[in-house]
């Protein structure tokens, strides 16, 4: 028997609570465990919220959600880490910003699965890598050695974080920014735009 429309957002509703228990357990360890830890599992986590959020911004048709299955399947069109990405943007879940962003983590966990070496978030080039994460430096406000995130979600609520100067680098910063964008994924929906991907600076008029 084909699966209900309620059924379906019974499953749904059930599958996040448990998707988000198991991330706030995985976030919680990794404040403990090795930098290749924190780089793989901290991508690992935004790939597969990016997933989640991108079944969100899809028609829910049985149809629709086999076609789903298939393409972030295994060796599945969309399967990749990058092509999630770059369909994220497409569908204009987030803004370029964002994307570049999410793309820098991609990378930051290559060089931890593919290079022996990368065993430290301070040898370059993930150091390089991490210094590129921008756009969650628009939600800091800096102050004299501590600094506050404020990350706005939909419908008013901000989250607010009190970070130190060591914060705002290396594994801390990379940890911090895994957070920030899992955060805002979880809370991604086709409702409007969201006051965290889809954030553009204010424009400045002319004197």
């Amino acid at each position: 028997m084909a699966e209900t429309l309620e059924q379906r957002a019974l499953r749904k509703a059930r599958e996040r609570e448990e998707r988000q228990k198991a991330a706030y357990r995985a976030m919680h360890a990794l404040q403990k465990d090795s930098d290749r830890s924190v780089a793989l599992v901290g991508a690992a986590l935004i790939d597969a919220e990016l997933e989640a959020a991108l079944y969100r911004f899809i028609i829910p048709t049985e149809a629709s959600e086999k076609a789903a299955q298939k393409a972030f399947g295994s060796n599945g069109a969309m399967s990749s880490f990058s092509a999630k990405i770059d369909l994220g943007l497409m569908f204009g879940v987030y803004e370029q910003p964002v994307a570049d962003d999410l793309h820098t983590i991609r990378k930051i966990r290559n060089e931890f699965a593919h290079d022996l070496d990368a065993h430290d978030f301070t040898l370059k080039p993930v150091a390089d890598y991490v210094r590129r994460l921008k756009h969650i430096t628009n939600f800091i406000e800096a102050g004299d050695g501590r600094h506050q995130l404020a990350q706005p979600y939909p419908g008013g609520a901000v989250f607010t974080v009190n970070l130190s100067d060591e914060d705002l680098s290396g594994r801390k910063f990379f940890l911090q920014s895994i957070i920030f964008f899992w955060g805002a994924l979880w809370s991604a929906a086709p409702l409007g735009p969201h006051p965290v991907l889809n954030w553009k600076p204010p424009e400045t008029t002319s004197p």
